[in-house]
């Protein structure tokens, strides 16, 4: 599984409110939509969801990450839809912005001490991005202010 279709899973299962109903919206199975919504909490180390038989419900963390997530996947979609823009390394994209909104949660939710985890990872996405485009290019910027707003 690609870690960017667990971000879209997570982000219909946020919108519907429901397991089942974000499947069907995506074409795939409960149990594969329980399984990727598993590999991202295990992924962040936070749980995301409030599950019960009945009820669905965003934790503060996963109120947070889709937020972010909402981001990663507007990004995504403007970086693809550049015309004559060089191909885009999806994964590379997603990680890089994922760490800065996973920084952006440990220091909400785990105290100053993760703020070294924060710049690092802010480090990580606007150095490490450029191989991906270049330092004039619009995407380069978007990912660079996104790991800004947190600092």
């Amino acid at each position: 599984m690609s870690y960017l279709d667990n971000i879209r899973t997570f982000v219909r299962v946020y919108e519907l409110g429901s397991m089942s109903a974000a499947g069907r919206d995506l074409r795939i199975s409960p149990a594969v939509t329980s399984a990727r919504i598993s590999q991202l909490e295990d992924h962040l180390g936070v749980r995301l969801f409030q599950r019960t038989t009945r009820l669905l419900n965003a934790t503060e963390q996963g109120n947070t990450f889709y937020k972010g997530a909402l981001k990663i996947l507007e990004a995504v979609e403007e970086a693809e839809a550049t015309p004559g823009a060089a191909p885009v390394d999806v994964d590379a994209l997603t990680e890089k912005i994922t760490a800065a909104v996973l920084a952006s949660v440990d220091e909400r939710f785990q105290g100053k001490e993760k703020q070294t985890a924060k710049e690092r990872a802010h480090s990580d996405v606007t150095s490490k991005f450029s191989g991906i485009a270049s330092a004039d290019d619009e995407r380069f910027e978007l990912i660079n202010a996104f790991a800004d707003e947190g600092s």
